[in-house]
C-alpha cells in the first residue's frame, strides 16, 4: 500500500471523526480493552473448573443436563439466577423519524416467502423470526465452543449466516460464519474474531432441548479459530436441499484466513442427537495460472466475498487487491486484470453481486468515495470489468471496510424506461449500502443506502417508482433515509416487481415491502435483544430505572419494563444520575465530549450548554487525550451530590442541577500535606490553560516517571474521598476539612506496586466503609500475573486475589487467560466482591487482609459473553426518623452487568429468584417493591405517578369499527398534529404504506407519505391533511386476507392494531406496540378518555425469568365496571378478586361467585382465564385481549362518568402452588382497587374517562 493511500485514508478517518463519532478511535479502544485474552480452550477450562468443584447433590442433574454444551444457560437454580431488562427495542433511534433500533446485524438469510429469518448478529449471536420480524429469539443464546489458540474470539460473534431453507425450521440447513475482525490490518476493525463455522439441520428446533444445537466440529475451529468468516457460498452442482442426513453438500467460505472448501460428513447418532452431519474443512490450493503470482497479490489473502456461479466458477473478492476467479474449486486461481493492481485502487474489502447471465457487480471504495464495476459475463476468460458512471458515494463518511454491501435485481419497468439497450423492459436494479448519509433539507445522519438503475452506457440513475425526487426522496437514489446508519447486508425476497427488502445494519433489522422506496422502511427489531452495552447506572430512588452508554446507539434510558428510549445520540459511554437532583442525566459520547439533560448542565470541556460543539471538539487536546469511552461517578454530599469524570485529569462539579451554569474543577495531583484546591483549568470560553503539571491535574509517576496517560473511570468512595482508575496507575483524593484535596498515586511504574507495569488498569472498586479498594486489569497473554488486585490500606500493599489461576489448564498447564473488565464490591457484605471478564462474571469472597479469595462463576443464565461494566443498587427506602435506618445487608440490592451484546442482566442479592407474571401500577415499577413506590423518578423536584392508569392495561376501538371516523375541522399537518386523529389517520393509511408506525406524532416520513398521496389522489400538492384527503384515506377496506380491498367491499381498516400485519395478522402485542401504537381520544385530569362504544382491552403480560412461558399457559383476567366519578375507580371495592385469582389458576373460573358490582370478562366456553397465545419470557413482554362493550346503559338516565378496569395476571410456569399455596396481597387485607394494585404484584387498573364519539363531520 502507498504512503498516499494511507494519507488518504487517515485523512477520512479524521472526517469521520467530527462526522460520526469516531468509530475507528472507538473500535481501536475496544480492541484494546479487550486486552488479548488467552482464551485457549476456555469452554474446556470452565468445564474443568465445574468438575473440580464437586457440585452438591441437589445440582448435579442440572449440572449434567448443561454437560457439553452452554455453561451458562438458565437453570431451574433458583440462587443467584440472572434476568434480562433489555432493551430488546429501543425507542427513538437515529434516523429520519426517530425509528426503533437494536444492535448491529452484520448478515440475514431470508426463506422466499419472507416469513422465516436469521439475523447474525455482531456479538450477540444467532436470532431467528417466523413472523416477519415482528418477534426475535436467539438460537442457542447460551452457546459457547473451546478455543485451542486463544485470542479475541467468542461463538456468539457472528460474522454471516447461510441458510438453505426446508420446509420449516427442523429442516433449515444453518451455517453460521463466527467472527468479525477487520480484513485490513491498516484499519481498527470489530472487536473478536471466531471460532469456525457452526452448522445444523433444525437448530432452532434443537435448541428447545438442547442448550448447544451445533453439530460436532470435526476441524472448524482449528481452521478459522481468531479469523472472520465473511460469506459461505454454495457449490450449485451439489445438493442444496442436503436438510437431513448427511448428503453430499459442499460449500466455500471466504474468510480473513484465506479460502477454505467444506464437505459435509456422517456423524453417528450420540448425546440425544440423531445421525447427521457436519462439515471437514480444507484449504484452498490458490495456485496460480501461470505460475507466477500476479503483482500485488498479498501474501495473506483476505476473501471478502466469493460468488458460486451456475457452471461452476468461482468470482472471489481479495482485500486491498481485487477479483480473481477460479474454474476448480480455488485449486487454482486467475486475476481479473481489469480489476486489480494497475487498474484499479481498492481500498480495502469488496462486496459482489451476481444477475443473471453471470453478470456480476462489484462494491468497494477507490481512493475514498464509492466504485462499482459491472462485468457483463463474468465466464469469459478472462472477465472484462467496467466502471458504472454516476454512482453516488455509499462511503462519504469511510468505513468502507465495516460496513459495506450490494445485490442486483432484474427490475421489471414501464418501456420507456427501459434504457439499457435491451428493449425487454427490464433493467439491472442495484441495491448497495454503506455508512452513513446526511440528506438534503432534513440533516442528520441515516443510512447511506441506495437504489439505482443501471442504463446503457454503464450510467446509473435513481430507480424510477422508488428513489427519483419525484418519489418523495430527499437525495436521487437515497432510499436509507429511515434506516439507521452503518449498512451490513441487503436481502431481496418475493418476485421481481413485488420485492420485500431486508437491510440490517447497526440499527437492528429493517424492511420495505414496497420494493425499498424512499421513506417506506419500517423497524423489524422486536426482541432481538443484540445491544452492546458498555456502561450502566442506577437511579439513586427507583429500581427499576437505569441508563446505559451503548456503542453507536448512544445513551439509552430504561423508560418500560424492555424498551428504552434514546436520549443522546451518536455513540454512549459513561453514564451517571445526579444523588439528589434525581432527574439530571450525565452521560459521554465519546472522549472529553459529556452532555447532561439539565438546563445547568455546561460539558467540561467547551463549556457549552447540554452539549459540546461536536464539530470542534475533535481538535481539543485533552479530548484526544481521554479514553475513547470512560465511566463517570455520582455520590450525595451534604445538601447536594458531586459528579466526577475523566479526561486525562479528574473534573468534578458540586452545583449541577442548581440555579446557574454548572462549574468544573480539576482535582489536583502531588500535592503536600496541607493539600491543594481544586481548580478550574479552562478559561470561560473552553480553552486550556497552560499551567505546570501539578496544577493541572495529570498525574505521572513510577521509573521511569511517565504520564498516567487517560482516566477509564471514577469512583467516590465517600463524599470526600474518590479513586480514579487511570491507564498506568490509580490514584486517591481526599478532601480535607480546609476544602483543599490531597491525593495518593499508585503508579505501575513504581517498584512498590505489585501490579505488573504491562498491565492496563480497567476498573477500581473501593470497600465501602474503608479505604482497601480492588483493581481490575487486562492481564497479559501467556502470562500468569494476576487479573484482579485487592489493595489493603492497613499494609499499602497489593494482593495478588487468584482469580488468574481459576480456569486451570490441561495436566497442571496454566490456564487461559480471562481478562477483567470491571468490580464492584457488595456495600451489605464487603468481603464479597464482582468481577466482570470475557467469561462473564465471577463471585469472589475475601477470606483475609493478605488477599487469599475464593472464587466461583456467578453464571446462572448469563450468556457467556464479555461483562464490561457492573453496578449494585442499594433500596433507599428506609424508616422516618428517629427510628434506625436498616443494615443495608437487609435490604434489597441488585447488582446489573452491561453485558456485550446482550444488553443489561440483573440478579437479586437478598434474595434467591423466583418465575413470576406480572403487572405494573406504572411505567416506573418493577413489581420488585411492594407496595410499589409511586415517586417519579425522572420529574424534579418531587413527583407522584399515578396508580390508575397502568401502562399494561390500553384502551382502542373495536374492530372493525362500524363506520369511518368522521373529520373534525381544521387540518392536520406538523404544526397541528392533532394526535388521536392523526393517530386514525395513520391506522388507516398503513394499511398502503407498512413502514408507518400509528404514533399520532407528526415527523418527516409521515410528510412525505401525505403528499405522495396528495398526488397520487390529484389533491393540491403539500404536507397537510384536510377534509379531501382524510375521507378516502379512512374509508380504506380490507379484503379478507388484509390487503388493501380495491373497491367499496371489505371492512374498514382504520383503528386496526398497529401490530396486526398481512403475513402475521393475530400477533400478540408487545410492549412497544402498546406504549406507542395506542393513543386515547383525551385526557381528563391524568386520565385517559376514551369513547362509549364497543372497545378492545389489552393487557400485557410480564415474566421474571429467562426460560419461556409457552403459549397458553400464561394467562389474564379482566374485571370492570362503570363508576360514577375518576376518583371512585381506586376506591370500589375488590372482595373475592383474590379469590377469582385463585380459582382461575387453578380451574378457569367458570363457577363460584363474580366479585360484587364488577363484571368478568369471558371467553365463549365461560372461562374468565384468557390464554396468552404467545410465548412469554423476561425479553419480550406480551398482550392478551379483550372485547368489552363500554355503550352506556339505557339505565340510569345518567350515562356513566368513567369505567375502571382491573387486569389480574399468572403462569403455571410461576414458583406457586395454589390452591394449597396461595398468592396473596401483602398486609394489610386491601379493601380497595389501589391497595390492591399497590400490594399485589399480580394486579393493576386503569380508569378511564367515557364520552360520545362524535359522529358529525365538520368543515
Amino acid at each position: 500500500m502507498s504512503d498516499v493511500d494511507d494519507g488518504r485514508r487517515r485523512a477520512r478517518a479524521a472526517r469521520k471523526a467530527v462526522r460520526r463519532g469516531n468509530a475507528r478511535r472507538r473500535q481501536a479502544w475496544r480492541d484494546e480493552m479487550r486486552g488479548e485474552p488467552d482464551t485457549a480452550a476456555l469452554a474446556e477450562a470452565l468445564q474443568r473448573l465445574a468438575d473440580a468443584e464437586g457440585e452438591a447433590a441437589d445440582d448435579d442433574a442440572a449440572r449434567d443436563a448443561r454437560r457439553g454444551g452452554p455453561l451458562a444457560a438458565p437453570s431451574a437454580t433458583a440462587a443467584g439466577r440472572w434476568v434480562p431488562v433489555g432493551p430488546s427495542v429501543v425507542r427513538r433511534g437515529q434516523a429520519t423519524g426517530r425509528p426503533r433500533v437494536t444492535g448491529r446485524i452484520n448478515d440475514l438469510a431470508v426463506s422466499p416467502n419472507g416469513l422465516r429469518a436469521y439475523a447474525a448478529s455482531g456479538n450477540g449471536g444467532l436470532w431467528y423470526t417466523e413472523d416477519a420480524g415482528a418477534t426475535w429469539a436467539p438460537v442457542g443464546g447460551w452457546v459457547t465452543r473451546g478455543r485451542v489458540a486463544g485470542g479475541r474470539t467468542n461463538a456468539l460473534t457472528v460474522g454471516c449466516v447461510e441458510v438453505v431453507f426446508g420446509a420449516d425450521a427442523e429442516h433449515d440447513l444453518v451455517l453460521v460464519g463466527t467472527g468479525e475482525v477487520s480484513a485490513s490490518p491498516s484499519h481498527s476493525g470489530a472487536a473478536q474474531g471466531g471460532i469456525g463455522v457452526l452448522s445444523a439441520v433444525g437448530p432452532v428446533t434443537l435448541a428447545v432441548t438442547h442448550d448447544d444445537p451445533w453439530e460436532p466440529d470435526v476441524n472448524a475451529l482449528a481452521t478459522f479459530e481468531g479469523a472472520r468468516t465473511y460469506r459461505i457460498a454454495h457449490d450449485p452442482n451439489t445438493d442444496v436441499g442436503a436438510t437431513s442426513g448427511v448428503r453430499a453438500h459442499r460449500v466455500i467460505a471466504a474468510s480473513s484466513a484465506g479460502l477454505f472448501t467444506g464437505l459435509r460428513q456422517a456423524v453417528p447418532a450420540a448425546g440425544g442427537f440423531p445421525a447427521r452431519g457436519t462439515y471437514r474443512w480444507t484449504p484452498c490450493a490458490l495456485a496460480h495460472v501461470g505460475g507466477a503470482a500476479p503483482a500485488g497479490w498479498p501474501a495473506a489473502p483476505v476473501f471478502t466475498d466469493v460468488l458460486w456461479l451456475p457452471g461452476g466458477r468461482l468470482v472471489l473478492a481479495v482485500d486491498t487487491f481485487g477479483l480473481v476467479t477460479s474454474d476448480d474449486a480455488g485449486a487454482t486461481i486467475a486475476p481479473v486484470p481489469t480489476l486489480g493492481p494497475g487498474t484499479v485502487v481498492v481500498d480495502d474489502r469488496i462486496s459482489l453481486a451476481v444477475a443473471a447471465g453471470n453478470r456480476v457487480y462489484a462494491l468497494f471504495a477507490s481512493g475514498g468515495p464509492a466504485a462499482v464495476h459491472q462485468i457483463a459475463d463474468a465466464t469469459l476468460n478472462p472477465p472484462v470489468a467496467q466502471p458504472l458512471l454516476n454512482v453516488p458515494n455509499a462511503f462519504r463518511t469511510g468505513q468502507s471496510d465495516y460496513d459495506q454491501c450490494i445485490v442486483v435485481d432484474r427490475a421489471p419497468v414501464p418501456a420507456l424506461q427501459d434504457l439499457d439497450g435491451t428493449a425487454d423492459s427490464t433493467v439491472d436494479r442495484l441495491y448497495f449500502g454503506g455508512s452513513a448519509f446526511s440528506p438534503t433539507g432534513t440533516g442528520g445522519w441515516v443510512a447511506s443506502l441506495w437504489a439505482v438503475d443501471v442504463q446503457a452506457g454503464l450510467a446509473v440513475v435513481a430507480a424510477p417508482g422508488l428513489s427519483t425526487l419525484a418519489d418523495s426522496a430527499t437525495d436521487a437514489g437515497l432510499i436509507g433515509n429511515t434506516v439507521h446508519s452503518d449498512v451490513h447486508v441487503i436481502r431481496l425476497v418475493g418476485a421481481p416487481g413485488s420485492r420485500t427488502v431486508w437491510v440490517g445494519c447497526d440499527g437492528g433489522v429493517f424492511v420495505s415491502t414496497v420494493g425499498g422506496r424512499a421513506h417506506s422502511f419500517a423497524s423489524r427489531g422486536g426482541g432481538l435483544a443484540t445491544l452492546e452495552a458498555g456502561f450502566v447506572a442506577s437511579h439513586p430512588l427507583s429500581g427499576h430505572t437505569l441508563a446505559i452508554g451503548v456503542q453507536d446507539n448512544g445513551v439509552l434510558l430504561r423508560t418500560g419494563d424492555t424498551v428504552w428510549d434514546q436520549v443522546y445520540s451518536a455513540d454512549g459511554g459513561g453514564v451517571a444520575f445526579h444523588p439528589t437532583r434525581h432527574h439530571v442525566l450525565v452521560g459521554q459520547e465519546v472522549q472529553g465530549a459529556w452532555q447532561g439533560n439539565d438546563a445547568s448542565f455546561i460539558d467540561p470541556l467547551q463549556r457549552q450548554p447540554l452539549a459540546p460543539n461536536w464539530g470542534s471538539i475533535t481538535a481539543d487536546r485533552e479530548n484526544n487525550l481521554s479514553s475513547f469511552y470512560s465511566g463517570a461517578s455520582a455520590v450525595a454530599h451534604g445538601a447536594g451530590g458531586r459528579i466526577a469524570l475523566g479526561t486525562n485529569r479528574v473534573w468534578v462539579s458540586d452545583d449541577l442541577g442548581g440555579v446557574g451554569p454548572c462549574t468544573w474543577r480539576v482535582l489536583p495531583v502531588h500535592t503536600v500535606a496541607t493539600g491543594a484546591p481544586a481548580g478550574d483549568r479552562r478559561t470561560a470560553a473552553g480553552a486550556d490553560i497552560n499551567l505546570a503539571s501539578q496544577s493541572r491535574g495529570v498525574p505521572h509517576g513510577g521509573t521511569p516517571d511517565i504520564g498516567f496517560r487517560r482516566v477509564h473511570t471514577v469512583r467516590w468512595v465517600t463524599g470526600t474521598e474518590l479513586l480514579a482508575a487511570f491507564d498506568n496507575g490509580i490514584v486517591r483524593w481526599t478532601q480535607l476539612g480546609s476544602g483543599n484535596w490531597v491525593d495518593k498515586r499508585w503508579s505501575l511504574r513504581a517498584s512498590a506496586v505489585a501490579i505488573p507495569r504491562t498491565h492496563v488498569v480497567t476498573d477500581v472498586a473501593p470497600v465501602p466503609g474503608s479505604h482497601d479498594f480492588y483493581v481490575t486489569t487486562l492481564g497479559t497473554l501467556g502470562n500468569e500475573s494476576e487479573t484482579v488486585w485487592w489493595y489493603s490500606s492497613t499494609t499499602d500493599r497489593f494482593r495478588a486475589t487468584g482469580l488468574r489461576r481459576r480456569l486451570p489448564g490441561p495436566l497442571g498447564v496454566l490456564g487461559p487467560l480471562d481478562p477483567a473488565y470491571a468490580a464492584v464490591v457488595d456495600p451489605g457484605n464487603t468481603t464479597e466482591v464482582y468481577v466482570g471478564t470475557a467469561t462473564g462474571v465471577w463471585h469472589g469472597h475475601r477470606r483475609d487482609d493478605a488477599g487469599l479469595h475464593d472464587w466461583d462463576l456467578y453464571d446462572n443464565g448469563l450468556p457467556q459473553t464479555t461483562v464490561q461494566d457492573l453496578g449494585i443498587w442499594v433500596d433507599p427506602t428506609v424508616p422516618p426518623l428517629p427510628a434506625p435506618p436498616p443494615p443495608i445487608a437487609t435490604r434489597r440490592r441488585m447488582l446489573r452487568a452491561a453485558v456485550q451484546a446482550r444488553g443489561v442482566w440483573e440478579v437479586d442479592l437478598l434474595t434467591d429468584a423466583r418465575r413470576e407474571t406480572y403487572v405494573r401500577v406504572h411505567a416506573a415499577d418493577d413489581r420488585r417493591m411492594l407496595p410499589t413506590p409511586t415517586t417519579d423518578p425522572l420529574r424534579p423536584p418531587v413527583a407522584v405517578l399515578p396508580s390508575h392508569s397502568s401502562p399494561d392495561i390500553v384502551v382502542r376501538p373495536r374492530v372493525p369499527v362500524a363506520a369511518a371516523p368522521a373529520w373534525q375541522g381544521g387540518r392536520i399537518d406538523a404544526l397541528n398534529p392533532s394526535p388521536y386523529e392523526l393517530w386514525q389517520f395513520q391506522t388507516a393509511l398503513r394499511w398502503r404504506h407498512p413502514n408507518i408506525v400509528p404514533t399520532g406524532q407528526w415527523d418527516p416520513p409521515i410528510g412525505d407519505i401525505v403528499a405522495f398521496e396528495r398526488a397520487r389522489l390529484g389533491l393540491p400538492a403539500g404536507q397537510f391533511i384536510d377534509r379531501a384527503l382524510w375521507d378516502p384515506i379512512v374509508a380504506t377496506r380490507l379484503a379478507p386476507n388484509l390487503t388493501v380491498a380495491p373497491g367499496p367491499a371489505g371492512s374498514l381498516a382504520v383503528c386496526r392494531p398497529a401490530w396486526s400485519t398481512p403475513t402475521v395478522p393475530n400477533l400478540a402485542a408487545g410492549e412497544v406496540d402498546l406504549m406507542e401504537c395506542v393513543v386515547p381520544p383525551g385526557t381528563n385530569a391524568g386520565h385517559w378518555s376514551v369513547y362509549s362504544e364497543p372497545s378492545t382491552v389489552d393487557v400485557l403480560l410480564h415474566h421474571r425469568d429467562s426460560r419461556a412461558v409457552a403459549a397458553g399457559d400464561a394467562w389474564a383476567v379482566l374485571l370492570w365496571r362503570f363508576v360514577p366519578t375518576l376518583a371512585a375507580g381506586l376506591t370500589a371495592p375488590v372482595a373475592g378478586v383474590v379469590d377469582l385469582h385463585t380459582r382461575a389458576w387453578t380451574s378457569a373460573a367458570q363457577g363460584g361467585p363474580v366479585p360484587g358490582g364488577w363484571t368478568v370478562t369471558r371467553l365463549p366456553d365461560g372461562s374468565a382465564r384468557h390464554p396468552l397465545s404467545a410465548p412469554l419470557d423476561a425479553r419480550s413482554p406480551r398482550a392478551v385481549s379483550f372485547d368489552v362493550d363500554l355503550t352506556a346503559p339505557a339505565l340510569p338516565a345518567v350515562a356513566p362518568v368513567a369505567a375502571v378496569f382491573l387486569a389480574l395476571v399468572g403462569s403455571f410456569d410461576d414458583d406457586v402452588e395454589p390452591p394449597n399455596n396461595p398468592i396473596l396481597p401483602i398486609a394489610p387485607l386491601p379493601v380497595t382497587v389501589e391497595q390492591l394494585v399497590r400490594q399485589w404484584p399480580y394486579a393493576a387498573c386503569r380508569v378511564v374517562a367515557l364520552a360520545p364519539r362524535p359522529t358529525v363531520a365538520l368543515p
